[in-house]
């Protein structure tokens, strides 16, 4: 339930992030991620996700210190939760993976 805490902070305080330029979206913030699931945030103009629905994802991760500048793992996870602020301007989505290379798990679980 680690999952949780981030959810609350980021739904309770005031949205003080950039504006997309040009009318496009802004990727989602990553509030939480381990090799189990993925949490994330985003405003009301961003995304229509479903409870329940299958998502295709890429996730990129820069490395230092390595001739390969970043580690891209690609995954399909469900909508487990989906979570809104009061005044319904923001809102997080709560996924658990439904397909994961091991070699990704075990590169995701490194990072916790």
């Amino acid at each position: 339930m680690l999952f949780r805490s981030p959810i609350c902070r980021y739904l309770a305080h005031e949205d003080l992030s950039l504006q997309a330029v040009a009318d496009r979206r802004l990727p989602p913030t990553v509030l939480y991620i381990n090799q189990e699931r993925i949490v994330f945030g985003y405003g009301k103009n961003g995304y229509a996700l479903q409870k329940g629905s299958e998502y295709a994802l890429k996730l990129g991760f820069p490395l230092k210190n390595s001739p390969v500048k970043e580690r891209t793992v690609y995954v399909t996870c469900t909508v487990q939760n989906l979570f809104a602020s009061d005044d319904g301007a923001r809102f997080c989505a709560d996924c658990r993976y439904t397909s994961l290379k091991k070699e990704d798990e075990r590169f995701l679980d490194s990072l916790c």
